[in-house]
């Protein structure tokens, strides 16, 4: 639920807006040809930042955001998604499916993927810094792999990462400060 009392619900099938008072759905789908629609209609994680944008992480289709402020949702064919897709440059994502998407209390977004480890947008650039997976036992500083399911914080700042079978990463400042 948003801020404004939105139901999302992601699906295998697009993006699904529910309205309790009509009980009715609209549903976001990608459709092809069209740019700004849905890049993919298999959702994983949708996360509503504090700047009033809705974050929503596909599979194979990056991020897709909805500016939720002066955007009319009822017609879902007038709904425009702004992308940020998987590339090689610090302008992307490492891989394109997103598993998780989190804002810390410093205002930066941190994107968990399902294959190139954690991206981080700063709240002081536009630019992604990524903690990548190595491969290497007891490399500092970097997942115990590279997929990434899960994302949170807790009262003391420190970013908990969930990571695929290899349990959890703690980070401190930019920093892995353990791993359980």
């Amino acid at each position: 639920m948003d801020k404004r009392k939105n139901i999302w619900i992601g699906t295998n099938n697009g993006l699904a807006l529910f309205n309790p008072k009509s009980e009715k759905f609209t549903v976001f789908r990608n459709i092809p040809g069209n740019e700004s629609s849905l890049s993919e209609n298999r959702i994983l994680s949708i996360k509503e930042l504090a700047n009033d944008k809705l974050w929503i992480g596909t599979t194979q289709g990056g991020i897709n955001i909805l500016d939720l402020k002066g955007t009319t949702l009822l017609n879902a064919a007038l709904v425009t998604f702004q992308h940020i897709d998987a590339n090689d440059d610090e302008s992307g994502l490492s891989h394109k499916t997103v598993r998780d998407i989190y804002q810390d209390s410093f205002g930066n977004v941190w994107i968990g993927t399902l294959g190139g480890g954690i991206n981080i947008i700063s709240n002081k650039s536009k630019f992604f810094k990524t903690i990548a997976y190595s491969p290497y036992r007891g490399a500092k500083n970097s997942l115990s792999n590279k997929v990434a399911w899960g994302i949170c914080t807790d009262n003391d700042d420190r970013i908990w990462i969930g990571i695929d079978g290899g349990g959890i990463d703690v980070f401190e400042n930019g920093i892995k400060s353990n791993h359980y």
